[in-house]
């Protein structure tokens, strides 16, 4: 997003695909979900690639010699057998990855992978597709195992196209998500199966313990009434199934003279908060410190991101008077204390991995090295832990602000998604400190952070009222258009849940006479509606932007977002030919190839834009951008050509506009002429 200027333009292309990878991406800080592996393969074979882990062994080891089988496990198995891809959904406590290993076991899947809850689905079609004699460094007969996807990406129509690569390879993919897990897309209730009740957890000792002793030391164990006691007393505190496995794992580790309960309810005690404590407490080099706490904030962007942050942050911990270094009493300073670690060394003593994989830009898609903790629950431990424990609050406030003001959209989520963790710990504190000041900053990247932090109290049952009644303060501040600004933008990106009418009423009451500021974050929450659930949305937002047109007071307003949404909805697609690049489409257009509802609406919103001459120089530029996109592939040319066709039968002037545009892209003063898309302009409208 661009700074605020005189004369507006328009920012990159396809920010709102960007938004949303890094939404995504961010998501787990939120969560604290754990999906760490540390061993990579790379599936290849098309334009792009995304690292895959295959699952732990251990974990292999667990499930194949421990596992209790629900009740109606027969039933399960047979649902399960007649599909290639499965969506599990079930609470904590009912052993969802546990279940879907187990049933991809049982129908005698050969190797199974666990993906990154941040990969797009999309781009696993396209890399499992074996064209032109490609291949895959995945078998025939493999698993895919994809823990808490966030459901809002999940697509009917990509799981169509998974299924049929997956049958030709005899894979499968299945997917885990909770109970309040909403799917969007009706297609994908094909795939929905509902865990059965939460397998008894004292039977789930017992299995592991006959596991990792033997039948008979398992019983002589849960026969002593003390063990047994304590084993019930920590069952009733305990909701997973891994924390259940731990116990039998606490119980089987004490000695073979005798076991202590109260050892062993001091080790369950104290196990994951003095683990987690104990290595964060071993760093002792304020450098190493400084990544992990970069890592916490930054996880899963490129390493360059991360240590350049957690540079900034150890300047402000350890200042430049007191950071040389002296090598031994008696000699010079060591000077080269950048090279102490190693990048390997590093990441090793952070418990982080380093995966080669690609990061979205508003251009397309780009090569990365991404750092992640391999247990992804590190990230909020680390942030908690830090404020909680530490009297680093200023210092790290200042470098979190400090960092903010990078322009870099995945940068600026991920910072603002730590802002709102800290913020469910202390939000008076965030609140005043940093929230209040940047929602009425004439920075656009701070108002956007805004947004993206209060998505996490908004979230949170104890803060959602209060984050609430602050955003609806700063709607109603008609004077300050920078704090309705931020209001719409928090209503975009997290505060608009399902109720899409009241959050298009309220954008509405805001529209009238809007300034560019208030505009453009109107066209960004469109935007960002679209993108979370695109069949649903693009109807209802388009309609109303056609309404506002027909309002004196929001017709301008109309206009410039329905352009800015024109410019801002632009992803890749697969090619038409196998084998050449993603393609860049406009979301938009493609959209109303499936549907002619969006075309209908789609053509009313080019004739109404092209046709009046406010914002005219915007209207270029985006025409331009689609022109430009379709220069490059046949089928997009085809599809912008029929779109041209209609809008130049529907209204004159939008015509005129058009084939104005058309000479001016053959004109040699075009850096860049775009001659097919001009004679294919030429050839729709010449009569």
């Amino acid at each position: 997003m661009p700074a605020e200027q005189a004369k507006p333009s328009l920012s990159d292309t396809g920010q709102g695909a960007v938004r949303q990878a890094a939404l995504s991406n961010a998501q787990h800080v939120i969560d604290g979900d754990v999906v760490g592996r540390d061993k990579f393969v790379f599936l290849m074979g098309g334009e792009k690639k995304a690292a895959l882990r295959r699952l732990s062994p251990l974990l292999y080891e667990r499930v194949q010699n421990a596992f209790v089988d629900p009740d109606n496990w027969g039933l399960l198995r047979e649902q399960f057998g007649k599909r290639r891809i499965v969506i599990l959904r079930g609470g904590p406590g009912q052993g969802r990855t546990a279940m879907a290993v187990r049933l991809m076991m049982s129908a005698g899947t050969d190797a199974i992978y666990d993906l990154d809850a941040r990969i797009d689905l999309n781009r696993l079609v396209e890399q499992l597709t074996r064209e032109g004699g490609g291949s895959t460094t995945v078998g025939d007969g493999s698993g895919f195992l994809l823990n808490q996807p966030h459901t809002a990406t999940l697509r009917g129509r990509t799981l169509r196209d998974l299924d049929d690569v997956l049958a030709a390879t005899s894979g499968r993919l299945v997917l885990t998500v909770g109970p309040d897990a909403l799917l969007a897309d009706e297609e994908l209730m094909e795939y929905l199966i509902e865990l059965p009740a939460a397998p008894d957890h004292r039977r789930i000792v017992e299995r592991h313990l006959e596991w990792r002793l033997d039948s008979g030391s398992a019983r002589r164990l849960l026969t002593d009434e003390q063990v047994s006691a304590v084993i019930d007393e920590i069952l009733a505190e305990v909701v997973t199934c891994q924390a259940v496995a731990t116990l039998a794992f606490v119980i089987s580790d004490e000695p073979s003279e005798g076991i202590s309960v109260e050892r062993v309810r001091r080790r369950m005690g104290e196990l994951d908060r003095d683990a987690f404590g104990t290595w964060f407490d071993e760093l002792r080099d304020v450098r190493v410190r400084s990544f992990a706490i970069a890592l916490a904030a930054l996880d899963g962007l490129p390493y360059e991101d991360i240590a350049r942050a957690a540079e900034k942050l150890r300047r402000r911990l350890d200042p430049p008077a007191a950071a040389v270094v002296e090598s031994a009493p008696g000699k010079a300073p060591d000077r080269q204390r950048h090279f102490h670690f190693p990048r390997r060394q590093l990441l090793e003593q952070v418990r982080a991995t380093l995966v080669e994989t690609e990061i979205r830009q508003g251009y397309g898609w780009v090569p990365a090295q991404a750092v992640s903790y391999k247990d992804r629950s590190y990230a909020r431990q680390v942030i908690a832990y830090v404020w909680q424990e530490h009297q680093i609050h200023d210092i790290l406030l200042d470098w979190l602000i400090e960092l903010v003001e990078e322009p870099s959209e995945p940068v600026v989520v991920q910072v603002a998604t730590t802002l709102g963790v800290l913020a469910t710990y202390s939000f008076h504190h965030i609140r005043t400190s940093v929230l209040w000041s940047w929602a009425g900053s004439t920075d656009p990247w701070k108002r956007e952070a805004v947004a993206y932090a209060l998505r996490v109290p908004a979230a949170d049952p104890r803060l959602a009222g209060t984050v609430s009644n602050l955003v609806d303060l700063w709607f109603g501040d008609e004077a300050d258009q920078e704090l309705q600004a931020t209001a719409v933008r928090a209503l975009g990106v997290r505060l608009a849940g399902d109720d899409a009418a009241a959050s298009v009423a309220r954008l509405e009451r805001v529209a009238c006479e809007a300034s560019w500021t208030v505009t453009a974050a109107i066209a960004s929450t469109f935007s960002d509606l679209i993108t979370n659930d695109e069949r649903r949305f693009t109807p209802i937002v388009l309609g109303t932007l056609l309404q506002w047109f027909d309002h004196r007071e929001r017709a301008d307003t109309a206009r410039l977002a329905f352009l800015m949404l024109s410019h801002d909805l632009v992803s890749e697609r697969p090619p038409a030919v196998p084998g050449r690049p993603l393609v860049r489409w406009p979301d938009l257009l493609r959209l109303a190839l499936e549907s002619p509802v969006v075309l209908d609406l789609l053509v009313r919103g080019w004739c109404l834009a092209l046709s009046e001459g406010t914002w005219g120089y915007i209207a270029e530029n985006v025409l331009d951008g689609w022109a430009g996109l379709a220069e490059r592939d046949d089928q997009l040319l085809d599809a912008f050509t029929r779109l041209v066709r209609a809008i130049g039968r529907t209204d004159a002037r939008a015509r005129t506009m058009l084939l104005h545009s058309a000479l001016r892209w053959r004109d040699d003063a075009m850096i860049v002429p775009l001659l097919r898309a001009a004679a294919a302009v030429d050839t729709v409208l010449a009569h």
